[in-house]
């Protein structure tokens, strides 16, 4: 078991996965960047992401479970012909994320962060997205990416800049995020 994990300035480039880190450990990342890769970062209890940055042309920017993970991440806008799935899904209880437009530009594909949503059991490009448990997440949106709140949502805040498109959860509360 590894404990104490930090991980400061490094980046994956067209990987499979970039940063996964799926432990109950309490990883570190400092100033992490993923381009180009199927999944760009997967975090799970107690994670601690500052400074990331991350595209999503082949595959999401994040996927969250467990609990407690706290996240910041700059999505860049390189983008591809793939069929992207999702910007981020999220699961499991409370989290803190925020996701910041990048001041290189930002993506023009809207890529959906679903809220109350796990990971495909397949691959990104192979399977559905299901939906899983998520509550008490407080979700700071900062790009025009739309969010859908599944029916597995609960409790939480979204502020957003992008449209809620759908929202199907339960007590979440949803404000609205001027542009920045």
């Amino acid at each position: 078991v590894h404990k104490n994990l930090v991980l400061k300035n490094c980046t994956a480039k067209n990987m499979r996965g970039g940063f996964e880190l799926r432990t109950k450990t309490a990883v570190r990342l400092e100033n992490c960047t993923a381009i180009g890769c199927e999944r760009a970062f997967w975090v799970s209890s107690g994670v601690t992401l500052t400074g990331g940055k991350g595209d999503a042309q082949f595959g999401p920017l994040l996927f969250a479970e467990g609990d407690n993970a706290s996240v910041e991440l700059e999505l860049l806008p390189g983008e591809s012909s793939m069929n992207v799935h999702a910007l981020a899904a999220l699961q499991g209880s409370g989290h803190r994320i925020t996701i910041k437009s990048s001041s290189s530009g930002e993506r023009t594909k809207p890529l959906p962060v679903l809220v109350g949503h796990g990971t495909p059991m397949m691959g990104e490009g192979m399977a559905a997205i299901p939906e899983q448990n998520a509550r008490n997440i407080i979700l700071r949106n900062e790009t025009a990416m739309p969010v859908v709140i599944g029916r597995k949502a609960s409790g939480g805040e979204i502020t957003t800049r992008g449209a809620v498109t759908e929202n199907a959860g339960k007590n979440v509360t949803v404000k609205k995020l001027e542009q920045l």
